[in-house]
This record gives C-alpha cells, sequence and structure tokens, in this order.
C-alpha cells in the first residue's frame, strides 16, 4: 500500500510538465511497438515491449547509458535484438508490465544495415569512421536534455489507458541512472544496485502487480 502511494505521489509531482502536440504509433511486431510523440517540437521515440499492448499494467520505464545505440536491430533471420535489455530478462518482465525503454536523441530506433553501427553497437554516420556520430545528438547528449525528455515521456504516459498510473518504475543504466537524478521532483523514492543484480527480482518486490 505503502509503494502505491508513493507511486501516486510521484505522478502528481510531474503534473506541470510542457505537453506534446503529436503522437505516432507503429508496430515491430505483436510484441514490440514503436511510439513518437513531439514535445517543443523535439521529438521523442520509444518502444513499448508488452504481451498484451492493451491491458492497463504497471509500467517499467528503462533509460540506456549515453552511447547512441539503437534500440532495435534486425538480423538477418527477421528477428528483432533488442540492444538495451541484454542485463535483463524483458521477455519475462513483459509478461505482467509494460516495458518502455526511450532513445537517444537523434538516433534511429530501429537498424537493418549494421555497416552504421560500431564495434559498440552506437550508430555512425560514416561506415568509416566509428567516430563519426550524428551532430545533433552530441549537441543534444547532456543531462538536462535527457530529464526534459524523461519528465516529458512520463508526462505523455500518464495519459495513455494501457498505463495503471499508480504503479510506475523507473530503472536507468549509466547515464540514464544519472538523467533521472537530475530529474528528481519525479522521483518518489531512489534504488541503487549494480550491472548484475536481478532487475525482475527488484521490480517486483517494489511494484508488485495486483492480483
Amino acid at each position: 500500500m505503502q509503494n502505491n502511494r508513493q507511486n501516486i505521489i510521484f505522478l502528481m509531482f510531474i503534473s506541470f510538465i510542457v505537453g506534446f502536440n503529436a503522437h505516432a504509433q507503429k508496430s515491430v511486431n505483436d510484441f514490440i511497438k514503436i511510439d513518437r510523440i513531439i514535445a517543443n517540437n523535439d521529438t521523442i521515440d520509444f518502444i513499448r515491449i508488452s504481451n498484451d499492448h492493451n491491458e492497463r499494467r504497471p509500467v517499467v520505464v528503462f533509460l540506456p547509458g549515453s552511447n547512441p545505440n539503437p534500440l532495435l536491430v534486425k538480423e538477418s533471420n527477421g528477428n528483432y535484438f533488442c540492444l538495451s535489455t541484454g542485463n535483463f530478462d524483458v521477455n519475462k518482465i513483459a509478461e505482467k508490465y509494460h516495458v518502455i525503454i526511450p532513445a537517444q536523441p537523434h538516433t534511429p530506433v530501429m537498424v537493418k544495415d549494421t555497416s552504421h553501427l560500431n564495434d559498440q553497437y552506437a550508430y555512425i554516420t560514416d561506415p568509416e569512421n566509428p567516430y563519426s556520430f550524428n551532430i545533433d545528438f552530441l549537441k543534444d547528449n547532456h543531462l538536462e536534455n535527457h530529464a526534459w525528455r524523461v519528465r516529458n515521456l512520463i508526462n505523455y504516459l500518464k495519459t495513455k489507458e494501457y498505463v495503471d498510473k499508480g504503479r510506475l518504475i523507473l530503472l536507468g543504466h549509466s547515464q540514464g541512472g544519472e538523467s533521472l537524478w537530475k530529474s528528481q521532483k519525479i522521483l518518489s523514492d531512489c534504488m541503487l544496485w549494480d550491472c548484475y543484480h536481478p532487475v525482475l527480482k527488484v521490480v517486483s518486490q517494489h511494484l508488485s502487480p495486483k492480483s
């Protein structure tokens, strides 16, 4: 009960956030959808992973690190590899939660041509130069901008019928965690753990779905 109360307060704290003026969605497959919102002329792309996109559920928002990694890579067999979920079993979490992962600014959500990925799977504009990062990405890749994008994403999720608004948890890796720290006004509480900690256990203990 206490956790639910904290998360409702957490959502009230973000009620002042600037809204969005456009939205688009497309399906990659039955499990993954790509969403887009536009806030103050800035595009925020994200993927939504779930085994039932219409069911009202708790939401887990995972913020990746600082590299301009696409969220999805299409493999030669037609399957999609999610680069940001290597530390946890997203399939298991998506059985009970909607998993939201925002893309980096000015970075493709999905790539089919891996020649534009360097050895760290970061998106590059010139396949011959492993450090040819998008100039606009370099300009916008700072904590203030990431924190602003997080706030707008959460404000958008508040409006969706598929979101259980009283049960929402944010997880951040590396710079993603720093972005959350920068956005302290939207946090009801904070947890830290190493990259090998079982994330599913963290989520289930902190935000258990209702029966």
